[in-house]
């Protein structure tokens, strides 16, 4: 009743009263997998990521064979860049549930960014058995086949480019190819489209920290901080 209640408010994002009610239920039932795993989604709204982690960690513990604890820590690891964790862990939840088309769907782009065309191409076409209609997986199995790189694939696409976010997309995955001049050059042609975007002011820092210029890194990094001062990756 607790954490159904506290479901309630933690849609509302009124996440001071969800976590009392799920504290409360966790008084009243501690070895409830689902209220911690409840907890470690909370607890990461709330900007507390190392609570969290021991959440999500304890939820694995009690119930380790229940898929959709592999599932929601491997989003929060994704969320916090840690790719190589977010993989296992969705992994380990289609080892679970074969058919989880969540988890699926959260695997294949992280392989792609990762290099990975076997492995993709593999999980891609057992999603069209699953889902012969499914248009992710479709894309994903094309682009495995294709052998291209996600950073060639861009740009292939970037004379086309617009809008910031897509100038961002390319500075992550020069960043990712480690091409770090070509990062800072397309995260600032994104910050004149959008000169309030902080994103692009965390890669320019990152990029610039990889250069060690750290005196120009630090410039970007407190400005990524001014305009998202909860960002992780910026602090």
């Amino acid at each position: 009743g607790h954490m159904n209640y506290g479901l309630i408010f933690m849609a509302r994002a009124s996440y001071d009263t969800a976590n009392v009610e799920f504290t409360k239920g966790l008084e009243c039932w501690p070895y409830y997998t689902r209220l911690h795993l409840n907890m470690g989604i909370l607890k990461n709204a709330m900007g507390d990521p190392v609570a969290a982690e021991q959440f999500f960690n304890r939820a694995i513990q009690l119930t380790p064979d229940l898929a959709e604890n592999y599932f929601y820590y491997a989003r929060f690891l994704n969320q916090r860049e840690r790719k190589d964790q977010a993989m296992q862990n969705l992994r380990k939840c289609i080892q679970l549930v074969d058919a989880n088309m969540d988890a699926r769907h959260a695997l294949m782009p992280l392989l792609y960014e990762a290099s990975r065309p076997a492995e993709l191409k593999q999980v891609a076409q057992r999603t069209l058995e699953l889902a012969p209609g499914d248009a992710e997986a479709a894309k994903y199995l094309e682009l495995a086949e294709s052998g291209r790189t996600p950073l060639q694939s861009i740009e292939a696409n970037a004379a086309n480019y617009t809008t910031a976010p897509q100038f961002l997309d390319l500075s992550l995955q020069y960043y990712r190819a480690g091409q770090f001049e070509k990062c800072i050059a397309a995260a600032r042609t994104a910050l004149k489209l959008k000169p309030d975007y902080p994103e692009a002011w965390s890669n320019m820092c990152a990029a610039y920290n990889e250069l060690g210029n750290f005196a120009e890194g630090k410039k970007a990094g407190e400005e990524a901080v001014r305009l998202s001062p909860d960002n992780p990756m910026a602090k």
